[in-house]
């Protein structure tokens, strides 16, 4: 079966990939919980504790045009994507989505004097895509002969990453009002593909279309099973014989994956607090700083030469329209994408009240995100705490998020969802179990 490159990807990366990725629930950051150490090491939790293995467990969509039904709506047709309940309309010019869900195999938090170490380690997968609102046009319009024209798509970009991670984390208060702490991450990487397609021309000439693509997939660890090293692929110029490898076939390959190690690495997170008075606090982090290394990753290049479509209309799913060639074996360096947070909370009532403000930008290969939450945060025990947070950017009046901790559970969700979560484009959720150890250290 022939696939539609983008769309197939988009839904691959949004719907079956939900990805992994560090488990940031920012209505967590201004509660005493061990969840916020992940957007700030130096925001020390008052006790010791344990998470109960494997139920540390989030998840998080968020799209600045599609929700998960638009996916689906638009490939379920295996020979249209026609224009269905207006969904070109809702477009952006650049469609923007990231997925993520996580688990904490092990986590643990440990005081010593005034020494805080923490240790976990868990799987982490992420994704996101950015897509020009061309390339969906540019699918529709081949189903229909009268409305394909000339295209010049920029740049699209999808990728997804697979790791194991392995963390060892510190923190201090090196002064009564500053605490400052850091973390390594180890990386052991599982899988990864990336496609990258700085640009698309499409030229309209009578009848048949010429496509002009510049396009790159890797992927790790190869699929294919094959030895790329002999002549599988040989170009020709008969029209009946393949010169290329089509996209379905190169991407999704029935083959076993080679098992082993695919790779190796390291990411630091870095971050202060301040209690610049005895009610306002300031805080900052950089986290996701470094690189995975993967090796034995399959390299293949799109056709730069033109590529014919005759007989329009097409139908999508009966053409190759990205194929590739010149499949090579690498090891390739990725960087991870880094995030800065930014946090102000002002606390009254003896600290039983206060109000936050959080920055969080995050840095994507093409583009990055910023999103803004105001929280309102309750903590009349030590064991028991309320958040209610509105994130400004991603949630347009439609949702708000909450945090709960209830002895040692902790749920929380940065945006809830008031209708079917498939016709959501920000959804999220986390839950937790932290078994506290020790006494408290305010």
């Amino acid at each position: 079966m022939k696939y539609r490159i983008w769309l197939q990807l988009i839904l691959y990366l949004c719907y079956t990939y939900i990805a992994v990725d560090a488990q940031n629930v920012r209505s967590a950051y201004f509660m005493d919980v061990p969840e916020r150490l992940n957007m700030n090491p130096a925001l020390l939790p008052s006790q010791s504790f344990f998470k109960f293995p494997a139920l540390a467990i989030s998840g998080e969509y968020t799209s600045n045009a599609l929700s998960l039904q638009d996916l689906i709506d638009v490939t379920d047709d295996e020979e249209t994507i026609a224009d269905k309940q207006g969904f070109l309309e809702r477009l952006a010019n650049l469609n923007r989505a990231q997925a993520n869900v996580g688990v904490d195999v092990i986590s643990f938090g440990v005081y010593s004097g005034k020494h805080f170490i923490s240790g976990h380690i868990g799987l982490r997968v992420k994704g996101y895509g950015s897509v020009p609102k061309g390339v969906f046009e540019f699918a529709n319009a081949l189903n229909d002969v009268e409305s394909l024209g000339n295209y010049d798509i920029p740049e699209t970009n999808l990728s997804f990453q697979g790791y194991g991670e392995i963390g060892l984390g510190y923190g201090i208060r090196v002064i009564p009002r500053l605490t400052i702490g850091a973390r390594v991450n180890v990386l052991i990487p599982i899988t990864q593909s990336r496609l990258t397609m700085k640009s698309l021309q499409v030229i309209r000439d009578g009848d048949y279309a010429r496509i002009i693509p510049d396009a790159q997939l890797s992927k790790s660890p190869d699929l294919s099973g094959e030895d790329l090293e002999h002549d599988d692929y040989p170009l020709t110029s008969a029209s009946y014989e393949r010169d290329y490898e089509p996209y379905d076939e190169l991407y999704f390959s029935d083959m076993q994956p080679e098992l082993g190690l695919s790779g190796f690495g390291i990411g630091v997170d870095f971050g202060a607090s301040f209690k610049a008075t005895d009610c306002l606090t300031i805080s900052a982090a950089v986290i996701d700083l470094g690189f995975a290394n993967w090796k034995n990753t399959t390299i293949a290049d799109a056709r730069q030469s033109e590529m014919l479509i005759y007989d329009l209309p097409a139908s999508v799913t009966g053409e190759d329209i990205l194929s590739f060639q010149n499949l090579r074996k690498e090891a390739v360096r990725y960087g991870l994408n880094p995030q800065i947070n930014i946090g102000a909370e002002y606390a009254f009532l003896n600290n039983t009240l206060s109000a936050g403000i959080l920055s969080s930008t995050r840095f994507y290969h093409s583009f990055a995100t910023t999103e803004f939450t105001l929280s309102g945060n309750y903590r009349p025990k030590s064991y028991v705490g309320f958040t209610l947070s509105y994130s400004m950017i991603q949630a347009d009046f439609q949702t708000f998020g909450f945090g709960l901790k209830l002895g040692p559970l902790f749920i929380g969700s940065d945006y809830l969802f008031f209708k079917s979560p498939l016709h959501s484009k920000n959804m999220s959720g986390y839950i937790g179990v932290n078994i506290p150890l020790g006494k408290r250290h305010n």
